[in-house]
């Protein structure tokens, strides 16, 4: 338990220390941090994955992490970086199509073959959000990020606390026998309270967004982050593994310690594309 809060307090503080770097240095600090993330995150769900979906998923999920940020930041500069955004996630889901046709035809599960097409995806698309977010112009590229966090936080401490408090029936007991339906409303309210404080503490540098819109991304964010978290347990169970990496001790890996994260950056980003 000792090792895990010092892992914890660890990350939080290089996190903590990255954002500050973004600020008073360089965006690029921030877009490195996330760069090393992706490569670790690639690393660990192709070894995690390998043995049940075969080499060519395992390498298109290492290789589009590796090249997930590079890719962008060219495509960059040939188009505005929401279009970059856009133009990786496309050349993903080819990938995607065409990970699920080729392990499928291999002679594999058709379970086996769309969970390797989804880790082709998996982290380097999520991964690729934080990078975008990072990119928007001003002050909102830092709110966007922090919005990021707080709907993240919030949802998993009041998902933690109601949960706990309420108990009830099982959310997805095969996956995470600790999860309650309740936990799962109670981190809804948490995301949606996250994005409102936001809206209204940097209420003067969101002029051109509304508060509903906040409630809307809050929503759907606490949703995805509840999701993300479901989705890393399921790679794991379907991999055999209690954690995804060894990096952060106590924690696991880095895809154990930002799986819900990644799905919000993901929620927040196509929120931002549609709305600006």
């Amino acid at each position: 338990m000792k090792t895990r809060v010092i892992s914890g307090t660890c990350f939080v503080i290089l996190m903590a220390g990255f954002f500050l770097l973004r600020e008073f240095v360089s965006p690029l600090c921030f877009t490195g941090l996330i760069f090393f993330f992706s490569i670790c995150g690639g690393i660990e769900t192709s070894r995690a994955i390998s043995q049940k979906t075969g080499a060519v998923a395992s390498y298109a999920c290492l290789i589009l992490s590796i090249i997930s940020v590079p890719v962008y930041m060219w495509l960059s500069v040939l188009f505005e970086s929401s279009m970059a955004y856009l133009v990786f996630i496309t050349i993903s889901l080819l990938v995607f199509i065409f990970i699920v046709i080729y392990t499928y035809l291999s002679g594999a599960e058709e379970n086996s073959a769309i969970v390797g097409g989804l880790c082709s995806l998996y982290p380097s698309v999520f991964m690729l959000s934080f990078v975008y977010l990072n990119d928007v112009e001003g002050r909102l590229g830092f709110i966007a990020l922090l919005l990021v966090f707080v709907i993240a936080s919030l949802t998993d401490t009041f998902a933690y606390f109601v949960g706990s408090t309420l108990k009830g029936k099982k959310l997805c007991p095969k996956l995470s026998p600790k999860k309650t339906w309740s936990g799962a409303i109670g981190g809804l309210f948490g995301g949606i309270l996250g994005a409102i404080l936001i809206y209204f503490i940097f209420n003067d540098s969101l002029t051109q967004f509304s508060w509903w819109q906040f409630i809307i991304i809050g929503f759907i964010g606490a949703i995805l982050d509840q999701v993300g978290d479901l989705f890393e347990s399921f790679i794991k169970r379907f991999a055999g593994i209690k954690d995804m990496g060894k990096i952060m001790p106590g924690h696991g890996g880095v895809m154990d310690r930002l799986d819900g994260v990644m799905f919000v950056s993901f929620a927040v980003a196509v929120a931002l594309i549609i709305m600006l």
